[in-house]
């Protein structure tokens, strides 16, 4: 079902900004408001699952296409981080001794169990058929009918009682059969249907959908199936036309390398954090700075109020309008929400002043410089512009600390870790041509960390619910 445009926007914008490891402090717990504020159960507005699952009820039956409404998308994106980032330039960021508000438990020594890791021929597959499609080298489907894997060109409408649900309609959606993206019975529906067809699915919303009017009610989806693509044959000339392999093993060695790649990467966030999970479980957040708290709490509200703007209403409208709240319970929630995004940087600061960790003039000088290229930011100034010294710093010494934890921990089956040795089949030529292994796994690459990421984030943040309570 599709969600009210600022609503919608405000999903993609929650999506963008989690990428900004960064700024993932402030803007992490814009993602956890706005997902904590429509739900009436406590755990969804104290866990980033929250925001996951919003992201992902889009793609439920009605939802929009990836690119619908993108430049206002990308217009109201760039107001909104102006915006906060104004507010950052206008007030220096808080100072604070984390240890004035964390006792520190045991963070030496910590036992950890890497995640088992391995890359399918089904994995395999997937990705040569993701980077079949972007390059355009589906077989169009003419005198066949659908089957499981196919990618379908389809209008839809769906009625409850005979009456249309609002969003339950598109025109030209690419579905990919088996994908799971719509309600149970929709995708398999429609497997037998020839292109040209019509054919109407008597189904049922599934009891824990996210409108809860339509809950458990059934719905007819008529659909026309407009057009069927097929994943074509892995020949030699085909992998020549999409990568530099010159046969179907060469390729598909390529694409194992970067997916091992991927795997490694995981693995090692799963890592981290297990790690900070267990620094956090045997600490002790006794109080949180007040000063940087009230800071993250106004930067919010300008965010907010941005996008008020955007709809030309006042905050207290916008906030009754799409999260069914005062001000007040707005700068509340958003005072809790902002201390549970401290929780991570409390506790690594802490670990940082206990040990004496610091970085020099020329690592934040090389940090700058990495930080600036990795995310895509033309200059070293303009990246210093947008995020300051402050956060910066921060950052780059949040990342020794980390080290510092991987080094004295204690891994119980360092057997299993994916080393570079396993990954370094990956070829020059991979970053050769546009559409190669390497570019098109890069998406993939950053859902994985992301993912691994918010998992453990989400232990953080349950368990800080539970310790509050």
């Amino acid at each position: 079902m599709k969600e009210p445009e600022v609503k919608r926007r405000k999903i993609r914008e929650d999506i963008y900004f989690m990428k900004k490891k960064i700024v993932v402090v402030l803007l992490l717990s814009l993602s956890v408001l706005a997902a904590g504020c429509s739900s009436d159960k406590k755990t969804a507005d104290t866990s980033t699952q929250a925001a996951t699952e919003a992201a992902s009820a889009t793609s439920e039956a009605g939802s929009e296409k990836a690119s619908e409404t993108k430049e206002g998308t990308e217009k109201t994106s760039e107001n909104a981080t102006e915006a906060t980032s104004e507010t950052q330039k206008q007030t220096e960021r808080a100072k604070y001794e984390a240890l004035d508000y964390v006792t520190l438990g045991e963070y030496k020594g910590l036992e950890v169990t890497l995640e088992t890791e391995e890359v399918t021929d089904e994995e395999i597959n997937e990705q040569i058929k993701s980077t079949v499609t972007q390059q355009n080298k589906m077989e169009e489907v003419k005198d066949g009918t659908v089957q499981d894997g196919d990618i379908v060109n389809i209008d839809f409408e769906g009625k409850v009682d005979g009456e249309a649900v609002e969003g339950a309609t598109d025109k030209g959606y690419e579905l990919t059969i088996g994908s799971n993206a719509f309600i149970e019975g929709f995708e398999e529906g429609l497997i037998g249907v020839k292109s040209g067809e019509n054919k109407d699915l008597n189904l049922k919303f599934p009891d824990s959908y996210q409108k809860e009017e339509l809950q458990g009610k059934d719905v007819v989806f008529s659909v026309t199936v407009n057009s069927i693509k097929r994943l074509p044959e892995i020949t030699d000339e085909l992998v020549k036309q999409i990568s530099d392999a010159k046969t179907v093993d060469e390729y598909k060695e390529q694409v194992k390398a970067t997916l091992m790649q991927q795997k490694a990467q995981s693995q090692r966030t799963a890592e981290i954090n297990d790690l900070i999970s267990k620094v956090y479980s045997n600490s002790k957040i006794n109080d949180y700075p007040k000063e940087l708290v009230d800071q993250n709490v106004q930067s919010m509200k300008t965010y907010y109020e941005s996008y008020a703007k955007q709809s030309d209403q006042s905050l207290e409208e916008f906030l009754q309008a799409n999260m069914q709240m005062s001000e007040d319970d707005f700068m509340k929630k958003a005072e809790e929400t902002v201390k549970q995004g401290l929780v991570q940087e409390m506790l690594l600061k802490a670990i940082a002043e206990k040990e004496k960790i610091t970085i020099s003039d020329q690592e934040y000088k090389d940090g700058l410089t990495k930080y600036s290229k990795d995310y895509g930011f033309e200059s070293e100034d303009e990246f210093l512009k947008q995020y300051g010294k402050d956060i910066i710093e921060l950052s780059l010494i949040q990342d020794k600390v980390v080290e510092f934890l991987l080094e004295n921990a204690k891994v119980t089956n360092e057997e299993a870790r994916v080393t570079e040795a396993a990954t370094e089949k990956t070829t020059e030529k991979e970053t050769g041509k546009e559409g190669s292994t390497e570019e098109t796994t890069e998406a993939g690459s950053d859902k994985t960390t992301e993912k691994t990421s918010d998992k453990a984030t989400e232990k953080t943040t349950e368990k800080t619910t539970e310790k509050s309570e």
